[in-house]
């Protein structure tokens, strides 16, 4: 994924999927051109993650 596509989700909830097939809430706080990190949904509460923007299949941000 071209990291510029990503940067209108900055600070944004968005949903992702990735090529693991597993979807979430993510809350990108920081990018580059390699990767991202913010803050995930695990169903309870929000936890630090990040990963490299490759890993990620399809995204929306509300």
């Amino acid at each position: 994924m071209e990291s510029g596509l990503f940067k209108g989700c900055l600070n944004r909830d968005t949903y992702i999927e990735l090529v693991n097939h597993s979807s979430f809430w993510f809350h990108p706080t920081y990018f580059d051109y390699l990767k991202t990190q913010g803050f995930m949904w695990n169903g309870y509460t929000w936890i630090a993650w990040g990963t490299d923007l490759n890993s990620i299949v399809s995204f929306q941000c509300v």
